[in-house]
């Protein structure tokens, strides 16, 4: 630890580690772990409610419509996944674009080939 003297005759003591540990406020739990807790159920709560009422799709979608959700639910958790592992910044960006971009080609496939998406010529 770095000691500076003050004018008083003093010594100052920089922060060090030891000052950033918390003492548990409720059990095992300290401020900053309670706080992220809340917030975190708050959230989820927040969308459980806002999604409750389920969607109106058309029957012939229904099929589309759970494929679609079922791959933006495995991609996310896969983006989740690439957080937790030892890779450089650089590589942990592309891998997390290229995840994110599986869903934005399913919906253009799913538009070309379901929807029977045309060309549109700079024409019109």
């Amino acid at each position: 630890m770095t000691t500076w003297l003050l004018a008083e005759g003093k010594t100052f003591e920089s922060p060090g580690p030891k000052d950033f540990v918390f003492n548990g406020a409720v059990g095992l739990f300290n401020k900053p772990m309670l706080i992220t807790i809340v917030g975190t159920v708050l959230v989820a709560v927040f969308f459980y409610v806002a999604t409750r009422q389920a969607a109106q799709v058309p029957g012939r979608l229904q099929s589309l419509y759970r494929r679609s959700g079922l791959l933006t639910a495995l991609v996310a958790l896969l983006v989740a996944g690439l957080g937790a592992l030892p890779l450089t910044p650089a590589v942990l960006l592309l891998a997390m674009l290229g995840a994110i971009a599986v869903p934005v080609g399913y919906g253009l496939f799913v538009w070309v080939k379901d929807f029977g998406a045309e060309d549109i010529s700079p024409d019109e």
